[in-house]
């Protein structure tokens, strides 16, 4: 509601008879788009709520949040790291550490960690290389929309339009054939309304996927341009030396820690990079006589 969209069909009663409600799935909501003024942007709406998804944690006397809090887990089993200070006669060093090992004592969990100077410095330069390819990219993307011969459809993308339509047909036949089954007596009536609830969720979820290789297959045919989320979110840093909390939390989903003190970055946006790499493969030849 907050970015202007009307929301209807959150809860439902169970019955007529009982009054009690139950919630529908978020998946399932009638969400009508544009009905009202926005009271937010949708850029500022989306960073928002991926702040409320994350764990954060203030440091003690502190009052600014710490620049990857909520970001890191451990690689292995997944649970979120806990910052801690090591203070030495050398020097005072800020590492994050998998605490699971030592809250459960039958955990295989080992005890993981890195200082966090040297994690810093391991994501600013993978940050800086994602807004490096994120550069090259848009330049070819360019290269490739005022060419002549630049390919408007992917083979790929067809072929899985074709497959999630015959499916999704396969599916709706079914359904039709659950109702003279039970009328029939070959199932019955209880089997017959979870069938068709397992059938329902299944064509919802095919629908979904289908309309957005749809929007990707149209996007083909236009062009991608630097409306692109991947190539805007990250192009728009340009050169940067450092980090900050807005970045991170941008551009950013996890970091994952590894034994050893190795990192992945698993970064948002990567269905639109992924788009844009296809789109780029696609269309090597247009590359080459732009």
């Amino acid at each position: 509601m907050y970015v202007g969209n009307m929301v209807q069909g959150k809860n439902t009663t169970i019955s007529y008879k009982i009054k009690q409600c139950r919630a529908i799935p978020k998946e399932d909501w009638i969400i009508v788009e544009v009905t009202h003024e926005a009271i937010v942007d949708r850029e500022t709406f989306d960073k928002a709520q991926s702040l409320f998804n994350q764990f954060i944690r203030k440091a003690p006397q502190k009052s600014e949040v710490d620049l990857f809090s909520g970001f890191v887990r451990c690689a292995d089993c997944l649970r979120a790291m806990n910052k801690k200070t090591n203070s030495h006669p050398y020097g005072t060093y800020h590492y994050y550490r998998c605490g699971t090992s030592r809250k459960m004592k039958k955990s295989s969990c080992t005890n993981h960690t890195i200082r966090i100077d040297k994690m810093e410095l391991a994501v600013l330069a993978s940050i800086q290389g994602m807004i490096d390819s994120a550069v090259e990219m848009d330049k070819l993307i360019k290269r490739i929309n005022s060419s002549p011969v630049k390919k408007k459809e992917s083979s790929h993308i067809c072929s899985a339009i074709d497959t999630h339509t015959a499916e999704l047909e396969k599916l709706k036949g079914m359904i039709i054939d659950l109702y003279p089954d039970w009328k029939s007596g070959i199932i019955s009536k209880e089997e017959y309304f979870t069938l068709k609830e397992q059938l329902t969720e299944k064509i919802t979820s095919l629908e979904k996927a289908l309309e957005n290789l749809k929007r990707t297959n149209e996007e083909f045919k236009n062009g991608i341009t630097e409306d692109n989320d991947f190539i805007s979110h990250f192009k728009k840093y340009g050169k940067i030396d450092t980090l900050t909390r807005a970045m991170v939390v941008e551009l950013i989903d996890k970091i994952y820690v590894h034994e050893g003190g190795r990192i992945t970055i698993s970064f948002k946006f990567t269905d639109a990079y992924e788009k844009a790499l296809e789109y780029i493969e696609l269309n090597k030849e247009a590359i080459l006589t732009a």
